[in-house]
């Protein structure tokens, strides 16, 4: 593993730090204004305005996930609970993907008929422990 050396301001002393600890050092003096949450809800917006353009779901999708408004403060007590560090940013971004998956998910179904089927027809093949998958 390499080494690099790097010179204090207030000392002539050399220290040497590895490029393990260089990367976090740099995440933590950039990375203290990243939002992955943000960035998230970003695509998961991207996503469903262009499931819409090519007709895959209904503009009606946008009446259902307004509901879910509560959600967004969430996500952002979560932020200010857990602060900003790398750990937390990635629990912040797992569990806002798995919220907004879940949010699109229901909203799909309450919308759209053909999910609602697809997703009755599933949980009836769970519910019947005796027959094959297939």
């Amino acid at each position: 593993m390499t080494e690099e050396t790097t010179k204090t301001t207030t000392t002539s002393s050399v220290q040497t730090v590895s490029p393990e600890r260089a990367v976090v050092k740099e995440y933590k003096r950039k990375g203290r204004n990243s939002n992955v949450s943000g960035a998230i809800i970003l695509i998961f917006i991207g996503i469903i305005f262009l499931l819409n353009n090519f007709g895959l779901i209904s503009w009606d999708i946008w009446g259902m996930l307004w509901r879910f408004w509560p959600i967004f403060l969430i996500i952002g007590g979560l932020q200010l609970v857990l602060g900003k560090s790398l750990f937390s940013n990635i629990v912040i971004g797992v569990i806002t993907a798995i919220l907004l998956l879940g949010v699109l998910s229901a909203s799909l179904i309450a919308t759209d008929s053909r999910f609602e089927t697809y997703f009755r027809q599933q949980l009836n093949r769970i519910e019947q422990p005796g027959q094959r998958p297939y």
